[in-house]
């Protein structure tokens, strides 16, 4: 038997890691909203925290978020935050996709149901009547979960915005 799809799943789940680094984005403060408004983004303020959430909406005073995760929550406690505007440089706006994830977790089962349904075992007594099947099922499950986070790997998107600056 080849060992292609082995190699093929190795190559999308480590691939992405080895693919260069994306220059940031310039991006005025007047046309940022348009560009993180509902998205996932991260970022690092200049007091060293790092800080993690949905973006509400773009103010002129700052960034209103929704902190979901905070290196620090005595300096920047989770919830909605308005991080004020010359805190912000980069931002790293994650985004997910769907197709990745729909189209690999279905590959992987269909690919783990032919195997199962190819080996054509005949049981008729004893414990591997049920054990076999059993095992046959979980392992077309483990496929189908190996093929969701495959292709979550990726669906993803990350981009980098650097706020330059002028209105």
């Amino acid at each position: 038997m080849t060992r292609w799809p082995i190699r093929l799943g190795l190559l999308l789940c480590i691939g992405p890691g080895l693919l260069p680094a994306k220059e940031a984005l310039p991006v005025r403060w007047s046309d940022l909203s348009r560009l993180v408004t509902n998205r996932r983004a991260a970022l690092v303020l200049p007091i060293g925290a790092e800080i993690e959430g949905r973006v509400l909406r773009v103010e002129p005073d700052g960034l209103r978020i929704r902190v979901s995760r905070t290196s620090d929550r005595r300096v920047v406690p989770k919830g909605v935050q308005l991080i004020p505007r010359q805190s912000i440089s980069v931002i790293r706006i994650t985004q997910y996709r769907i197709a990745g994830r729909l189209l690999c977790t279905a590959g992987a089962l269909a690919l783990a149901s032919s195997i199962v349904a190819t080996r054509d075992i005949d049981l008729y007594e004893g414990p591997a009547v049920v054990l076999v099947p059993a095992m046959a099922a979980a392992g077309a499950v483990g496929a189908g979960v190996g093929g969701y986070f495959i292709g979550k790997r990726i669906d993803k998107k990350v981009d980098y915005i650097r706020v330059i600056p002028g209105d």
